[in-house]
């Protein structure tokens, strides 16, 4: 091992220390590279190295260029299969108790009064102008109108974004203005009680999943350290007449997910 690189992990190993013992607080920017040189008195390259370790383990996070920042831990996040069935019984249940339980409470474990960022964005557009899988999911023809929701959340300030989109048909939607409207979210309930107002059942689940690596806009936006992949999740509703009624696209950096699926088999 080079004397530059045994400096460069002495570094490392320095900032480590100050991050978990507090004296480098989540969200805290560092010194320029140039500083943290003439601060150590060894050549900047050495302290880009260290960094870039610091970095890969996701403890320092800032795309190249730009400040470094200490990382703000991702919130873990657990989907599991059977919430879906969770998610159904609340439909009935009243209203209070629909609005303690939603995505961010059930996946995250944390109030949705509780996040730093809670924002949506509502768009009717035309199936044509959605990525291609839309309309052959929803079976829609180019024109046929769609509502589409963005999801955007912070567990804390700094921290990088959870996003998912979804997909409604504009003839399901429409049949309660309140499903159009931004303004109702965070919706007590979610989807399954949306789509109940409209007289749609939901009957069953079905999620596809892929990984593969994330682009430079996601792995800032997502704050993904590098080399840990995305894993795209596309979750489809059909109400109980085997009807495609919803369609969300989800990313799910692998440094913070964990898939759990139970599935029940019949007694023999």
């Amino acid at each position: 091992m080079t004397k530059s690189q045994l400096k460069a992990d002495r570094i490392a190993e320095q900032l480590r220390e100050d991050i978990r013992h507090g004296r480098l607080l989540p969200g805290q920017k560092l010194a320029t590279v140039r500083a943290l040189a003439e601060d150590w008195g060894v050549a900047y390259n050495t302290v880009s190295r260290a960094i870039s370790t610091l970095k890969d383990e996701g403890l320092l996070t800032g795309v190249g260029g730009g400040p470094t920042r200490v990382r703000v831990q991702p919130i873990p996040v657990v989907r599991d299969n059977r919430t879906y069935a969770e998610e159904k019984a609340l439909v009935l249940a009243p209203q209070e108790v629909r609005a303690r339980n939603g995505v961010s409470e059930r996946s995250m474990g944390i109030a949705v009064q509780d996040l730093h960022a809670d924002d949506y964005d509502y768009e009717v557009v035309k199936a044509k102008d959605c990525p291609a899988l839309v309309a052959d999911i929803l079976q829609l023809h180019d024109d046929d109108q769609v509502l589409r929701r963005r999801y955007f959340r912070r567990h804390a300030e700094g921290a990088g974004a959870s996003t998912s989109t979804s997909y409604i048909p504009y003839a399901i939607a429409a049949g309660n203005p309140k499903l159009l409207d931004k303004s109702e979210e965070p919706w007590p309930g979610g989807t399954f009680h949306q789509l109940w107002t409209v007289g749609r059942e939901v009957g069953r689940m079905e999620e596809h999943i892929s990984a593969r690596m994330p682009t430079a806009e996601e792995q800032a936006e997502l704050d993904i350290p590098p080399k840990v992949p995305l894993f795209d999740l596309t979750k489809i509703t059909f109400d109980t007449q085997e009807r495609p009624v919803e369609v969300a696209f989800i990313p799910l950096p692998a440094d913070r997910v964990r898939f759990v699926y139970s599935t029940p088999l019949e007694r023999w």
